[in-house]
């Protein structure tokens, strides 16, 4: 629902103001709607910058510190020392429980950047520590290998990983670095004719 508060401001921009280059930019769950921004409507951002986003839902939910268990279909095995398995909880669990967990996979991956990756063709910088302790860089990975897979053009895209760095970046050099980089990577794209 949050992504389309970002839409109805590229709609805005682009028709009732006129504006010819929107861009997007975010950190973290910003970083999520940025990435959707260039995946679900390239048609109205002329390029964007992901900081830290979560590209799958489906990996993170179902793999992630979240949790996962409307995502499971069999009980977790591998929890640890004296640790029983678990499956899903009483009050949901039934013949319908393989529906459910179908149901909630599609439900987040249809809310994710990964579900509309094909559509994308604005220009994309992702940037990311790699010790990232909130969000895992394999989720970076896994949008530039995504991106790479669908031919997305490599002058589209940019990456900018600092090694030992976590989610919002610590040090002020690197902070810097990174608004920088934005900038240019931002005014490069400026005046880019958008082509599929």
């Amino acid at each position: 629902a949050e992504y389309n508060d970002v839409m109805t401001g590229g709609i805005a921009l682009n028709t009732a103001f006129g504006v010819g280059n929107v861009f997007v930019h975010g950190l973290s769950y910003g970083g999520l709607n940025a990435m959707q921004a260039i995946t679900r409507n390239s048609d109205l951002f002329s390029a964007g910058v992901a900081n830290a986003p979560v590209y799958n839902w489906v990996s993170v939910l179902r793999f992630g510190a979240v949790g996962g268990t409307p995502f499971d279909q069999e009980a977790k095995m591998d929890l640890g020392f004296r640790t029983l398995g678990t499956g899903p909880y009483p009050d949901l669990a039934g013949s319908d429980w393989a529906g459910y967990v179908q149901s909630n996979i599609q439900l987040a991956w249809s809310s994710s950047p990964a579900g509309h990756v094909s559509s994308a063709y604005s220009p994309l910088l992702i940037i990311q520590g790699d010790a990232d302790d909130n969000v895992d860089f394999a989720e970076t990975l896994g949008a530039v290998r995504a991106l790479r897979r669908i031919g997305y053009p490599e002058s589209h895209l940019e990456t900018l990983v600092f090694p030992d760095e976590n989610h919002a970046l610590s040090l002020f050099t690197n902070d810097v670095i990174a608004a920088e980089h934005t900038a240019a990577f931002l005014l490069k794209h400026a005046n880019l004719t958008k082509q599929r």
